[in-house]
């Protein structure tokens, strides 16, 4: 079982020096709660039209910068290889 080995490896690298499992495991219930309502936070925000278009901006605008690294990158390989094949 994963859970079995995974627990078993956490004994071996961290030993007695390490926190209780009990505190891992309240560690783990607090990082997944915090996660829920991250996730219940951004699906409430997205009812906002407003959010949603600030949203679809955001991602418009990140995914052209994407798009235009990758052509400048394009470019820079091609102008590469072209510069190696002149040699």
């Amino acid at each position: 079982m994963l859970g079995t080995k995974l627990r078993d490896r956490y004994r071996e690298i961290v030993g007695d020096d390490g926190p209780a499992e009990d505190e891992v495991r309240d560690a783990f219930t607090t990082i997944g709660t915090a996660a829920q309502s991250l996730v219940d936070s951004i699906g409430e925000s997205m009812r906002d039209p407003e959010i949603r278009e600030q949203v679809k901006e955001a991602t418009s605008t990140f995914f052209s910068a994407i798009g235009k690294t990758l052509s400048q990158l394009g470019d820079e390989l091609r102008s590469t290889r072209v510069d190696d094949e002149d040699q």
